[in-house]
This record gives structure tokens, sequence and C-alpha cells, in this order.
């Protein structure tokens, strides 16, 4: 809009809720307009999904929107599909006038040589196997059992309940890859 210093972005999906806010860009300058070029301008390789031009006072900005993705050197099929080609008309001005409805043409946006994520090998996770002699702890384990005796130590001391976080679960390991 007009006179905003930020942009929000939100993604629309058939599920409910249907709208999921996803971040801003904020700006010290107010913007006058704001563009977004052609999905076939944008740099699969960096996973940039928009390109917006935004038009301010002083000078003309773009702003590049990106996804980050683990596996970048694998074409993102899933984020792009085959777009419409905008260089060609889906039909010409006589056809349009009859009443003719034609699809418009696609691209496909998967450069030459790149890989499609699909394709990409799976990555198997190997847990780390750890000797030691039945019943000994690790030095991690004793790590925390020291600091839970410490800490249930003060609690019952104090006569507390315990806290609603010690009675939750943390993130599996998977989770902080």
């Amino acid at each position: 809009m007009q006179g905003d210093t930020s942009i929000q972005f939100f993604e629309i999906t058939d599920e409910a809720p249907h709208i999921h806010y996803l971040t801003r860009y904020d700006s010290g300058s107010q913007q006058i307009g704001v563009g977004f070029l052609a999905k076939s301008v944008v740099d699969v390789k960096k996973v940039e999904i928009n390109i917006a031009v935004r038009l301010i006072a002083t000078h003309i900005e773009t702003i590049s929107f990106t996804v980050p993705r683990a596996k970048m050197e694998y074409f993102q099929e899933d984020i792009f599909p085959p777009t419409r080609d905008l260089s060609k008309p889906a039909s010409t001005v006589s056809e349009w006038l009859a009443g003719t409805f034609k699809q418009p043409a696609l691209i496909d946006l998967q450069p030459e040589g790149m890989k499609p994520l699909s394709q990409a090998p799976v990555e198997v996770k190997v847990k780390k196997f750890e000797s030691r002699v039945k019943g000994e702890l690790s030095e991690h384990e004793k790590r925390e059992q020291v600091l839970s005796n410490m800490f249930s130590n003060v609690r019952d001391e104090a006569g507390a309940e315990p806290l609603k976080q010690d009675l939750m679960q943390g993130a599996a390991d998977e989770e902080w890859d």
C-alpha cells in the first residue's frame, strides 16, 4: 500500500486456518508503490521465490524473497511448478473476441543439469554407538543426574511444586538438526 513502510507475507492454504502469517519486510522509508516481477525471472538456484520492485521517494529498490532449504544444490520442484510463459499470448485477439478459451503456455523453471529434489538420495541418520560397561553412566548422563539432584533438593527444601516445564518432555535430538 502507498505510504506503508513494511510488507507482510502470508501463506494461503486449503486447510483451516486458511491464512498463515509467514514474515514481514520492514524499511525505514515509505513506499509509493510496489510491483512483483514474473516468476520466470527468479533465481531458482538460490531458491528465490519472488522479486519485488519498491518505489520510494528517492530511488527504486529490489527485494529478493528466498526460502531456506537444506539441499539447495537440487531443484525444488515443490516450490517451482511449471509456470505461465508470459512471453507468449494464450490466444489471438480474434480467438479471444470469439470467446475461445485456451490454457496459457507453461514453462519449466528447472535449470539444465540440475537434478530435482525428488531424486536426491535419502539421508539415513546413524546413531553414534557408545561403548561402556553395563550400568556405568556416560559423562553427559552423570552431569544431568548431578544437576537434577541439585535442583530437586532445592525444590524439596522449599516445599515447592515441580515447575511445569520440568514435567514436559524436551525436543527430540532429531529436531535439532
